[in-house]
């Protein structure tokens, strides 16, 4: 079990957050929390970081989070951007799945 560190920590990923985009990241909520896997949905930007909508989801919660909740975020992968024209989301999620 890996632990975050005891002050808060924001990673962003390289080149920045993309707006209305879904990612995979590494998230604890408080120095006592498990860093573990959760999909982040980035909303809109404000001054390049996550502002108004954004989301952390996560089959073990339950209640919503957002950026501003987190202790530690790390970016692992991005996986999809709203409007792009050539994927759905749920096909996106269902590959992500099966490469789990």
């Amino acid at each position: 079990m890996i632990m975050p560190h005891k002050h808060k920590t924001i990673f962003s990923p390289a080149g920045g957050w993309r707006e209305k985009t879904y990612y995979v990241v590494k998230v604890s909520f408080s120095a006592q929390n498990p860093i573990h896997e959760a999909i982040f949905f980035t909303g809109f930007l404000r001054h390049g970081r996550p502002s108004e909508y954004n989301k952390i989801f996560c089959s073990n919660y339950e209640i919503d989070y957002d950026y501003n909740c987190a202790h530690f975020i790390r970016p692992v992968k991005e996986i999809y951007t709203e409007g792009d024209a050539d994927k759905g989301l749920i096909d996106v999620l269902l590959v992500e799945l099966k490469n789990q």
